[in-house]
C-alpha cells in the first residue's frame, strides 16, 4: 500500500491506468490489489450517489463506487469493458467502477507534475498530479486513491 501517493524518492513507479469518459487516469500498482468484471450488485440504502451498492468478493463485502460518478461525469451502465478495480488502501477494501483498464505502465517519476492550477479549479482533491508522456501528446492524470474511497471503505 502506499496511501495512494506516488514516491518520487523513486526514479521509476508503476501505474494501473484506465479510462472513465474521455480522459485516462492511473493509480498506483501498490493500492490495486486485482481487476475483475463488473458484477452483480447489491444496492445499499442512503449511500452516496457515487457507491453503487455492495457485492460478494469471495466471502468479503466489497462496496462499489461508480467511478463516473464520484468524478462527476455522465452516469452509464457497465458494458463489456468495464471493469472494478479492487484498491486497498490502509486495509479497506473497495471497488471502483471503471469505463475500462488500459493495463500496467511504467513511468519516470520525473514526468510527474504537479496538478495544473485550470484543473485545481475543478475538483482537484482526487488529483496527485498529471504524467506527461511523448513530449506532453499524452497526459495520465493520477488519482489520490486514498481520498477517492476514504468516505466509502468499511
Amino acid at each position: 500500500m502506499t496511501n495512494g501517493i506516488i514516491n518520487t524518492a523513486y526514479s521509476e513507479c508503476q501505474l494501473v491506468t484506465f479510462v472513465l469518459g474521455n480522459d485516462e487516469f492511473g493509480v498506483n500498482i501498490m493500492d490495486v490489489k486485482e481487476i475483475i468484471r463488473v458484477p452483480d450488485i447489491t444496492k445499499v440504502p442512503n449511500a452516496p450517489a457515487y457507491v453503487l451498492g455492495a457485492c460478494n468478493l469471495r466471502g468479503n463485502v466489497l462496496p462499489i463506487i461508480d467511478g463516473r460518478t464520484r468524478f462527476n461525469l455522465e452516469r452509464r451502465e457497465p458494458d463489456k469493458y468495464s471493469r472494478v478495480l479492487v484498491i486497498d488502501v490502509e486495509g479497506k477494501i473497495t471497488g471502483i467502477i471503471v469505463d475500462k483498464v488500459l493495463g500496467v505502465m511504467r513511468v519516470n517519476t520525473t514526468d510527474i507534475e504537479k496538478t495544473p492550477q485550470i484543473v485545481k479549479s475543478m475538483d482537484s482533491d482526487f488529483l496527485n498530479g498529471v504524467v506527461k508522456l511523448n513530449n506532453g501528446q499524452r497526459l495520465v492524470i493520477l488519482l489520490d486513491i486514498v481520498k477517492t474511497v476514504s468516505s466509502v471503505a468499511p
